[in-house]
């Protein structure tokens, strides 16, 4: 005998995958030894934008982003202020 479960409205799906709450993080992470060579600059520290996102119904996402100059025109200070100021309200 097997058991199966209702199919779901997709209605009820779209409801819990609602975003409820972006948060954004900005980290500072201390490289050891040396640091962290490349072509353009040496880090001792690498400077990450965190963005985390709860559903309504509980489901948990996360991303970062990690600019370097000589990578990216775009400091990590531009990325924290565009994911705090334009795309979390939205």
């Amino acid at each position: 005998m097997s058991v199966q479960a209702a199919p779901r409205r997709l209605s009820e799906t779209w409801l819990k995958l609602a975003i409820e709450r972006v948060e954004v993080f900005g980290v500072a992470v201390p490289l050891v030894g040396g640091g962290f060579k490349n072509a353009h600059s040496t880090k001792t520290v690498q400077k990450s934008a965190v963005v985390r996102v709860t559903a309504a119904g509980g489901a948990l996402g996360l991303g970062n982003i990690d600019p370097s100059p000589g990578y990216s025109t775009e400091t990590i200070e531009d990325s924290l202020a565009a994911l705090r100021g334009k795309l979390a309200p939205a």
